[in-house]
């Protein structure tokens, strides 16, 4: 019970005293009015005083709301952004890695390609130009004895040019597993779907050369040579959008 709540009953147990002495009415009305507006006085006090209490504590119970979302946007924000300024910085080297792989496995794959012709050589010339090419001292051998030193050499150049596409699909995987973490799920995607393509047609033609497969496997490069051009456009838009989006502001 409040402080209001028992003065007013210990003053309306007085006045109920009074009029029992007094016994006129008149004298219990006249108490009785009294007492009915001190009530209401009091009433109204303790009614204030609630309110005032119940809206103190929704003030405060609203601050502490306000502050705690205040808090949250921020880091929520400052997370976003972070986030974009990292996409930002890494999204043009990986572009740049894919169509690095992109170049080097298309040249390894092409059907079309040109070698040196040792058919065409003297015994001489081609001792010389096996002796002043850049081929190692054991590739050299193998081309020299050979009994089709033509098709030797040609097993070499496309064994060293499937080493340097393969080298050059490593790098990008690395730097894709390290920082595609920042990329749209969409895009990281699409973009390793195309390089899964673009692999397995390049180990696909070395596995045909390798194993000399006539006619070699082709079914990975028809889907690559197929699908390919469309999916790398679509990439393509899709980091240069994600990279204007980043400078765009609406007004």
């Amino acid at each position: 019970m409040s402080e209001s709540e028992v003065a007013w009953m210990m003053l309306l147990s007085f006045f109920q005293f009074l009029a029992w002495l007094s016994g006129g009415l008149g004298i219990i009305a006249a108490i009785a009015g009294v007492a009915w507006a001190l009530f209401k006085w009091l009433g109204e006090k303790w009614i204030d005083q609630k309110f005032e209490r119940s809206m103190e504590k929704f003030r405060a119970d609203q601050e502490r709301e306000l502050e705690r979302l205040r808090h949250k946007i921020n880091s929520v924000f400052d997370r976003t952004t972070r986030l974009h300024e990292k996409e930002f910085e890494h999204l043009p080297e990986i572009w740049a890695r894919l169509h690095e792989a992109f170049e080097k496995s298309a040249y390894y794959l092409a059907p079309l390609k040109t070698y040196p012709d040792l058919r065409r050589m003297s015994e001489d010339e081609r001792a010389t130009w096996i002796e002043r090419s850049d081929l190692n001292v054991g590739e050299k051998e193998l081309v020299s004895n050979s009994v089709t030193p033509q098709e030797e050499l040609q097993r070499i150049i496309e064994f060293k040019k499937y080493d340097e596409t393969i080298d050059v699909l490593n790098e990008f995987a690395s730097v894709f597993r390290k920082k595609g973490i920042f990329m749209k799920p969409e895009l990281k995607s699409e973009m390793d779907k195309y390089f899964r393509m673009m692999r397995s047609a390049v180990t696909e033609q070395h596995f045909s050369l390798q194993h000399d497969l006539r006619p070699p496997n082709r079914d990975d490069y028809k889907k690559f040579e197929a699908e390919g051009p469309p999916l790398l456009k679509k990439i393509e838009d899709a980091v240069q959008a994600r990279l204007w989006d980043s400078t765009a502001t609406e007004v």
